[in-house]
């Protein structure tokens, strides 16, 4: 059985805001993800208890609670400045 897809307000914005041919990049990707949850890498150091899994140049930031069967998606982007911005988007709270 999937998992329920739930987004915090600054992914489902920053997803939102994309050209439509990433929004289906990242449309597949959260399908991926529905199925199986543990295709992400584990995030280290500040950003542990985090998950990334990489489509093309891009990232999606998650945590999977398989207790409820829920991910819940954080922050979507391209690599190269990803992780930089969801530090900065941490430490504001």
């Amino acid at each position: 059985m999937p998992c329920r897809l739930k987004f915090t307000e600054t992914a489902f914005n920053r997803i939102a805001h994309f050209p439509p041919e990433l929004k289906k990049l990242f449309r597949e990707a959260l399908t991926e993800l529905q199925n199986n949850p543990g295709l992400g890498k584990f995030l280290k150091e500040e950003l542990a208890g985090y998950q990334s899994l990489a489509r093309k140049r891009y990232r999606i930031i998650y945590k999977a609670d398989d207790r409820h069967k829920t991910v819940w998606v954080y922050f979507a982007g391209h690599r190269k400045d990803i992780y930089e911005l969801f530090r900065a988007h941490l430490e504001k709270g």
